[in-house]
């Protein structure tokens, strides 16, 4: 590798760097969901306690159980995680060698790897020639991981590095490019000429391991990611290496341990977490598949507006690129690898879109960046990219060496970058004003704080991530049981605030009405609009 070579890429390198770490140079220590603060919470327990839950600083008494904010549950005792706890592990880990003040650039840090282990994935799948002569496995790898580089929603959840979705498909990313590209392998048989299955299955091993803390991360990912390995097998079964097997299964079953004994001496049980992050159980067989389900409306309704026109500029060009796959695949033009591809993209993608399809995100009307959906769909725009990019570089290829060819290249990538800025940063809930949400956030957080007394436990529907864990919160005043709970720790003198935007005259009625039927009532403390922090007092 030439020096201009290194100095392009580390360019690049540090280019994506700073483009998915925006929030990290925001200069707030607070978040702008329950999700990202929980995590950050447990992992700073992690890091200073060697712990994953936190601890109650006083006793709350018969209601202690319900005083506990969103993406978290109590079991009366402590405030555990609800859903996964890998992340906040992993990072919590990290975080004891390297200090707090570089925890919002583990996740940038993390992504920026995975775009140019993609590439060198992308460049193997396609690499259908010599290696150094194989001009069209290098150009649509360069494109395919300039478009997943880029794209909206990898670009936006790189920079919301609390949430697990992009480092789980990261470490993703990274054992496969390992298990198939052979890297660690090649360079050591290249540099000191070692041979032998030491050297041989070293990737395999360092493959199977990030694979393992992507499921670490995201347990609930296991299903597909097994079915894209038994298609893979299905191809390739008379050619396959058995031994891979065990030596996957050395770091799999490490994880897998590790997983389980963490998991149960937190919650009881090897699978309790999963259950309640999904707040279903497996009453019937297909659930322990689909938790939420399959509602074939549903998901052509997201589909329709979260994989299509949320991107139809990656989306239109991807279907495009599907079809002359089908249609290669009928006219048998096709290799066995990029069959092999197919079948897996075409399989997970559906698993997927099934799966989280299926599931009725309350917010899903919104259509902004910030619903889930984006972040739950990002292994099908890793393949749409792909498919994006296969159209793109076989017209390029068509009109190679002609003027033509160079304009359309540059008009192609000026529209798409613009796109995709348009949708990270200019979105309802895109760069710029989550920053400013962030802001207004940090503003009533202090200003709360020199107001009212450090045991104060404040009642919130969906704002708990401006104030935990400086104080303890409680969700859902529409509860009769968090209405009581409000009341009997009223009564035992505890100072109690609810929080809340400023509601319409019917809707303020209604509060008040509410709160008045339990014997409380709210005095107006505190207004930064749009959000009103209220007094709760017996009556």
């Amino acid at each position: 590798m030439n020096i201009q070579k290194k100095c392009i890429q580390l360019f690049l390198f540090a280019t994506l760097i700073v483009l998915y770490s925006f929030f990290a140079f925001v200069p707030v220590q607070v978040f702008n969901s329950p999700d990202e603060t929980a995590n950050f919470v447990f992992l700073q327990e992690y890091s200073h306690q060697s712990r994953l839950w936190y601890e109650y600083d006083y006793n709350y008494g018969l209601v202690q159980k319900f005083v506990f904010p969103r993406s978290t549950y109590s079991d009366g005792e402590v405030i555990l995680p609800v859903g996964f706890w890998g992340l906040s592990w992993m990072y919590g880990g990290v975080t004891k060698l390297l200090g707090e003040s570089l925890v919002k650039f583990f996740t940038p840090l993390l992504a920026v790897f995975a775009v140019f282990a993609f590439y060198r994935l992308v460049k193997f799948i396609f690499l259908e020639k010599d290696e150094k002569n194989d001009i069209f496995s290098r150009r649509i790898a360069l494109v395919s991981a300039l478009l997943f580089s880029l794209h909206p929603a990898w670009w936006y959840y790189s920079a919301r590095g609390l949430f697990p979705n992009v480092p789980f498909l990261s470490f993703l990313i990274l054992g496969f490019m390992f298990i198939l590209t052979q890297p660690v392998s090649k360079w050591l048989l290249s540099a000191s000429k070692i041979s032998g299955r030491v050297t041989r299955y070293v990737d395999d091993f360092l493959g199977s391991f990030c694979i393992g803390l992507a499921l670490l991360i995201r347990p609930s990912e296991f299903w597909w990611i097994a079915v894209g390995f038994l298609v893979v097998i299905l191809f390739y079964r008379k050619v396959f290496d058995w031994y891979k097997i065990l030596v996957w299964l050395i770091p799999g079953i490490f994880v897998g341990f590790l997983y389980y004994t963490i998991n149960t001496s937190l919650y009881g049980g090897a699978s309790v977490a999963y259950i309640q992050s999904t707040s279903h159980t497996a009453g019937k067989w297909y659930q322990l598949f689909f938790p939420f389900g399959v509602h074939p409306r549903l998901i052509i309704s997201i589909f329709w507006d979260y994989i299509i026109t949320s991107y139809w500029w990656i989306a239109f060009p991807a279907f495009i690129g599907g079809i002359a796959f089908i249609y290669q695949i009928a006219k048998k033009t096709l290799s066995k690898r990029l069959i092999c591809f197919f079948s897996v993209s075409l399989v997970i993608s559906l698993y997927i879109l099934l799966f989280y399809g299926s599931f009725d995100d309350v917010s899903r009307q919104l259509h902004t960046i910030g619903i889930s959906y984006h972040r739950y769909f990002l292994p099908i725009f890793l393949f749409f990219s792909i498919y994006a990019a296969y159209v793109y570089t076989k017209m390029v290829e068509r009109f190679d060496g002609k003027i033509f060819s160079y304009w359309f290249s540059a008009s192609c990538i000026f529209l798409f970058v613009i796109f995709s800025f348009e949708a990270v940063w200019f979105n309802p809930d895109g760069f710029l004003q989550t920053r400013d949400n962030l802001f207004h956030v940090q503003t009533v957080h202090n200003e709360v704080m020199k107001k009212i007394p450090k045991l104060s436990i404040i009642a919130s529907e969906h704002e708990d991530k401006f104030f935990w864990p400086q104080f303890q919160v409680m969700k859902n005043v529409s509860d009769p049981d968090i209405m009581n709970s409000l009341a009997y720790l009223t009564e035992n003198n505890f100072p109690i605030y609810y929080f809340t935007i400023e509601l319409a005259e019917n809707d303020q009625a209604e509060l008040e009405e509410r709160f008045k039927n339990y014997g409380l009532q709210l005095i107006e403390t505190y207004k930064n609009p749009p959000h009103i922090l209220y007094k709760v007092e017996k009556i």
